[in-house]
């Protein structure tokens, strides 16, 4: 009897854990999603007080998650993550809150460094002014601003079709669970061997946000549907691929 009873404990247990494991999924790629509205958020209160403009990076080279958290990211392998206040930057999103900046299904969501490449990625259009960009400008609009030093961010006046225009995303490097700080719609990245883009890490499904402050897990077919058409993916495995247009 006892061997009957282990042994139906051993079929409900192969039945459940599926589920389970499907439940907390579902858990992670929800709390994905309160993520990015929160990054959005604090990036429409930031424009608020900048002159109706979202932030990618500041003029002094200061990433988005540094200046909306209020202060600088500094990641060393001996040193570890150290975080200094900015009283030059108002803390939009609390130093407590910055996980907020990675995909809890990413491996990256586990590393300390919330400075670069262990975030979500805003997109840039450096290096594709003259190929993606130039494209999609007639129907999004010019909005992409170099200002001094490493000032680099979005003029919401510019903008023509907000809930259509995809900022921030879920993003990878290419062969590793490393995030990228941004994404780029033609260009691959930095080398061959470090490239980044979009990853569709929910079930082959990614999530975005878009100017309006909404936010949404999308396919590649469906992403494919608005005006900018990113080129550049990182499967769920991690592997970068080019879609064809």
């Amino acid at each position: 009897e006892l061997l009957v009873v282990i042994a139906i404990i051993a079929v409900l247990a192969s039945m459940l854990l599926p589920a389970l494991n499907k439940a907390r999924e579902r858990a992670k790629m929800a709390l994905c999603a309160a993520n990015h509205k929160q990054v959005m958020a604090a990036q429409i209160l930031y424009s608020n007080d900048y002159r109706n403009y979202m932030v990618w990076k500041a003029s002094d080279g200061t990433p988005f998650s540094g200046v909306l958290t209020g202060g600088v990211w500094d990641f060393s392998a001996s040193a570890g993550q150290t975080f200094t206040r900015n009283p030059a930057f108002p803390e939009y999103l609390t130093f407590a809150a910055r996980q907020t900046f990675q995909c809890p299904l990413s491996g990256s969501y586990l590393r300390k460094d919330y400075g670069n490449w262990n975030t979500n990625g805003f997109y840039i259009p450096l290096y594709e002014e003259t190929t993606a960009y130039q494209k999609m400008k007639p129907l999004t609009g010019d909005f992409y601003v170099k200002g001094g030093g490493y000032f680099g961010g979005y003029a919401l006046s510019r903008i023509k079709r907000p809930s259509e225009l995809h900022l921030y995303a879920d993003t990878s490097l290419q062969n590793t669970p490393y995030a990228a700080y941004y994404w780029r719609a033609d260009y691959a990245g930095d080398s061959s061997s470090n490239g980044g883009g979009i990853w569709l890490g929910h079930n082959g499904r990614t999530q975005l946000s878009f100017v309006d402050g909404h936010t949404a897990s999308l396919t590649l077919a469906q992403i494919q549907q608005l005006p900018m058409k990113p080129r550049q993916f990182i499967s769920e495995s991690y592997v970068r691929f080019t879609v064809l247009q």
